[in-house]
């Protein structure tokens, strides 16, 4: 098929940032039909992420189970997905803590939203709130090699290397994921250190 028939395709069943950043070169292509392709899938890319949150938002005014957490992943997956400017996704990093805090008073000890709070506050700028999210994840969940590797992220930038060494030897007593695993670049990466 002509490229530009591929955009939409491509980008519906994966919307990443990268994705995003593509799309948004493609819009100042030579071809009409390239940057109308762009647009559309931009648009589509949008409206998805409008509805998820104004959905999980209704059913969180509703006082719906579950809708908190369900707002804060919308709105954080909004925030980092490349399509709002920087205020804009500030602003839906913000609307996900809140709603993943909000979340959290409801079931404290779901290290799942400690995980989630803890990705939030780093990309804020939160270094004490970052670590003490990934610090409440417990060793034993599934989620602690992701908190790990949040840990490792945020000592690094932090220049604390002494806490990173102690992260990292924590990383190599787990078991490494498998090779398709979205992570196991970075585990690679901190692991061959």
């Amino acid at each position: 098929p002509p490229r530009s028939t591929l955009f939409p395709y491509t980008t519906l069943f994966r919307s990443t940032p990268e994705a995003v950043k593509l799309l948004r070169l493609c819009l100042t292509d030579a071809a009409l039909e390239v940057r109308y392709s762009a647009h559309s899938a931009l648009t589509v890319i949008e409206e998805g992420h409008t509805r998820r949150i104004a959905e999980a938002k209704e059913r969180a005014e509703a006082g719906e189970k579950g809708a908190r957490k369900d707002l804060g992943l919308a709105c954080l997956a909004y925030a980092t997905s490349g399509l709002p400017e920087e205020a804009l996704a500030a602003h839906y990093l913000g609307a996900a803590r809140e709603a993943l805090a909000a979340a959290q008073a409801e079931s404290p000890g779901d290290a799942d939203l400690d995980l989630r709070l803890g990705e939030v506050a780093l990309r804020a700028g939160d270094p004490a709130g970052a670590a003490a999210a990934f610090g409440r994840v417990p060793p034993d969940s599934p989620q602690f090699f992701e908190a790990l590797l949040g840990l490792c992220r945020l000592h690094f930038e932090g220049d604390d290397y002494g806490a990173l060494a102690q992260d990292v030897a924590r990383l190599r007593q787990l078991p490494p994921p498998p090779a398709d695993h979205p992570n196991h670049s970075v585990y690679r990466f901190w692991t061959a250190q």
